[in-house]
């Protein structure tokens, strides 16, 4: 942001070094101020958690977690790391973070001033966002901003074309491989993804707030204050001298289903360079989809980056098909019971015959037709114990596997001493939708058509039956439907 250049204070310096010059802004016990480093003799941005207001202890970790991301980042449109430091003085009390001072405006501020981007302005700061986030979205694990927004776009040197975007403000970054809190909703309204609102984020969280914010700057309206049709915001008719491939890209990009929105940066990246090519022709969306048909093999190593910590699914590639094999399912009780019991019974029938035959081997010759009827109840028995401890093993050994071809779905179960129970076999056009219930609980495939023995139609893969946990249930819900909107 431009500010006068005033005489810095040189009273009250922090670390015998900082001058605050003035406060740019201040949110829920954090202070954005203008500074001043006499050392460097440059203009330096302090973002300060005071401990005097009530924060939490998830403030005092989220602050520590954007100190330690931005110690790891190298961008040259992302604001650098210069030092952090824990303050206990008369005027201040908290922890105070140093980065770079960007020169410049922020895209809300150029908006607030009555400016209106053009399609060519926009495409050129798509790019270079896209271009940030690609940089974010490629580490290992990758990171989600969270809270992309104009006010966090921040546009400096306009010696050239439209200018050079840097984005501003890591407080709620977050890494893909965290755990989600559930009880933190991170970003803004009208920029926040629908997922968000669980604390989960993915980087097509990201993808979500970059169409809301292009659409703020094309049309001058805050997301909220356009018109809206169930989740999906309507803004084609104020973008009249827009071409209609760039329409239907940020139609793309600001969709509510986190599954028909690009997976990654690159990817739209990609997609918005070719955005004539792709975007023009008329038809559904899925016409659209067709022409990304490499992209579920690029997304494998993705997928397996993004897997849950310590989560023992497996990925697996084959050839021409991906496979999810769930090697632990959760004990069936119903199924336990009965085989114990039939063991059960099988000892107890073990252990009479067997009593029985000792007993006859003193008795008489004439007794001996009742070895027979022992022998038979001996073996009989011995069965039974076979059965039942074979049931169990089967209860104790089952695993799943969820196989996806380029057109075919299939569900199997695999227990030992048993040929492979199919319970979905079903092709892409015969699948009528996939519903992920939001408490991560159970994921239902709507089915027009199953290729099974039993042709069961709307299954449910439940996380309880796989023993998998909300994570777990995200992380394959994602994969799936990734594979469902994914055209061969």
């Amino acid at each position: 942001m431009v500010y006068d250049q005033p005489r810095p204070k040189t009273d009250r310096l922090l670390q015998d070094r900082y001058a605050i010059q003035q406060t740019l802004g201040t949110r829920l016990g954090r202070q954005t101020l203008l500074g001043y480093d006499h050392q460097a003799q440059q203009r330096v941005i302090l973002k300060y958690l005071c401990f005097d207001e009530p924060v939490q202890s998830a403030d005092i970790r989220r602050f520590q977690r954007e100190i330690r991301v931005l110690k790891s980042l190298s961008h040259p449109a992302i604001p650098r790391y210069l030092d952090d430091f824990a303050l206990q003085t008369a005027h201040y009390r908290g922890l105070m973070l140093v980065q770079s001072y960007i020169e410049g405006e922020s895209l809300y501020q150029q908006i607030r001033h009555g400016r209106r981007f053009n399609e060519a302005e926009l495409t050129q700061l798509a790019q270079q966002i896209l271009e940030i986030l690609c940089y974010l979205h490629q580490r290992q694990p990758a990171l989600i901003h969270r809270d992309l927004k104009p006010s966090n776009l921040v546009l400096a040197d306009r010696a050239h074309d439209v200018g050079q975007v840097y984005l501003v403000d890591f407080g709620l970054v977050q890494a893909a491989a965290e755990p989600a809190h559930v009880l933190m909703i991170a970003g803004t309204e009208g920029y926040r993804p629908p997922e968000q609102l669980g604390g989960r984020a993915v980087p097509a969280s990201d993808m979500y707030c970059l169409g809301m914010t292009l659409i703020h700057l094309a049309t001058g309206y805050h997301p909220t204050e356009l018109p809206h049709q169930g989740l999906k915001i309507l803004f084609a008719q104020e973008l009249g001298d827009f071409s209609r491939p760039f329409k239907r890209w940020l139609r793309w990009l600001s969709e509510p289903r986190q599954e028909r929105r690009p997976a990654s940066a690159q990817e739209a990246l990609q997609m918005l360079a070719r955005a004539e090519e792709v975007f023009a022709r008329r038809g559904p969306a899925s016409v659209v989809y067709a022409t990304l048909a490499t992209r579920f093999r690029q997304q494998i190593q993705l997928f397996a980056s993004l897997k849950p910590f310590g989560s023992k699914v497996q990925l697996i590639e084959r050839d021409r098909a991906l496979e999810v094999l769930i090697p632990s399912l959760a004990l069936q009780w119903p199924a336990v019971y009965r085989a114990l019991k039939l063991t059960l019974v099988g000892l107890i029938g073990l252990g009479g015959s067997s009593y029985g035959l000792v007993q006859l081997s003193l008795a008489s010759v004439s007794a001996l037709w009742r070895y027979g009827c022992l022998a038979g109840l001996l073996m009989a028995s011995a069965i039974a114990v076979g059965r039942g401890l074979l049931k169990l093993l089967q209860q104790l050994k089952r695993s799943a596997r969820i196989q996806l071809e380029p057109d075919i779905l299939l569900v199997s179960y695999d227990t030992p001493a048993q040929p492979l129970e199919f319970v979905v076999n079903a092709r892409k056009q015969d699948i009528y939708d996939i519903i992920f219930k939001p408490d991560a609980s159970n994921l239902y495939l709507l089915l027009k058509r199953n290729r099974t023995r039993s042709r069961q139609l709307n299954y449910r893969l439940s996380a309880k039956a796989l023993a998998l946990d909300p994570d777990e249930m995200h992380w394959l819900s994602d994969l799936i439907a990734f594979w469902f909107r994914h055209s061969r």
